[in-house]
């Protein structure tokens, strides 16, 4: 094998490896959450777990519809599009009362997804 695609290959692996260690990171986050959630929320053990399970969901939408978008508005429109969706969901995340309907908070989870 030619040393230049084997260096192609191990930066792939390691981005892939990293990007599964980070995914990982973020879900030990989200559910050490969950109590914090429940008291904020009022909700019962299922609530929580469907709540920290949205951002995951989102993920794997935008996971999914990456290559889509990638093919027909190109790589940098996407990207751009990409992050503005999950800049715009963010603030509205934050800034929504913690004693307001569930409902938008979770629609907001999943574009920050």
């Amino acid at each position: 094998m030619n040393t230049g695609y084997k260096t192609i290959v191990f930066f792939i692996c390691g981005t892939a490896a990293l990007g599964g260690l980070l995914f990982g990171l973020d879900q030990g986050f989200i559910a050490n959450s969950l109590q914090t959630i429940q008291k904020v929320y009022g909700l019962n053990t299922k609530g929580a777990e469907h709540y920290s399970a949205i951002l995951a969901i989102g993920g794997v939408i935008g996971a999914l519809l990456s290559g889509l978008f990638a093919r027909f508005l190109g790589r940098k429109k996407s990207l751009v599009l990409s992050g503005f969706i999950f800049c715009t969901a963010s603030l509205l995340s934050a800034g929504w009362a913690a004693g307001r309907m569930l409902e938008k908070t979770i629609d907001k989870e999943i574009f920050i997804g």
